[in-house]
């Protein structure tokens, strides 16, 4: 239980037994922590590059709307009631907001759930990009189009409760 591998950098590696749970045990006697990550953990690490596309993607596009409406920067919206520009603006501003806590429920929920927070990360990313193309039509309403996403955030959030329930042993 305890062997690993190969070593780096201080972590014993070790091939994934069971579940692919994180590994809460010492190698050698040692006080050296044991880091098993199940083979689909890479759907995790997958959902996130994709993060970070859509990011860029959604960047994109709000400087393409810049172009096109004529706002100049610093300034971060137009400012005026039905603006188009802010409809994009706040897409991707919105986007950056969420993904500040999506990405470590992400990452957490997928050490001992990797498929079903890998799907959670999906079903978020599908559901930014609806939101930002029903906003960026100039209706704040079509905005709702990607609430579904938000089924996405709550299993995260669930997978990444029953890691630290798991990793803290208060559960086998």
């Amino acid at each position: 239980r305890g062997r690993g591998r190969g070593r780096e950098e201080g972590w014993v590696v070790r091939k994934s037994e069971g579940r692919g749970c994180v590994g809460c045990c010492s190698a050698s006697g040692g006080a050296m922590s044991v880091l098993a990550v199940d083979p689909a953990f890479g759907l995790v690490i997958a959902d996130a590059v994709v993060m970070w596309g859509v990011h860029m993607w959604l960047g994109s596009r709000t400087m393409k709307a810049r172009k096109t409406f004529g706002v100049k920067l610093p300034k971060l919206y137009e400012g005026t009631e039905g603006s188009k520009f802010d409809c994009y603006q706040r897409s991707h501003m919105n986007y950056v907001e969420t993904s500040t806590f999506v990405a470590p429920l992400l990452f957490c929920g997928g050490l001992c759930a990797p498929r079903v927070t890998a799907a959670g990360g999906a079903l978020f990313i599908a559901g930014r990009i609806a939101y930002a193309l029903g906003y960026s039509t100039g209706d704040p309403a079509k905005r709702y189009n990607g609430s579904f996403g938000y089924l996405g955030i709550f299993t995260m959030l669930g997978t990444s409760i029953y890691s630290a329930l798991k990793i803290g042993r208060i559960i086998a």
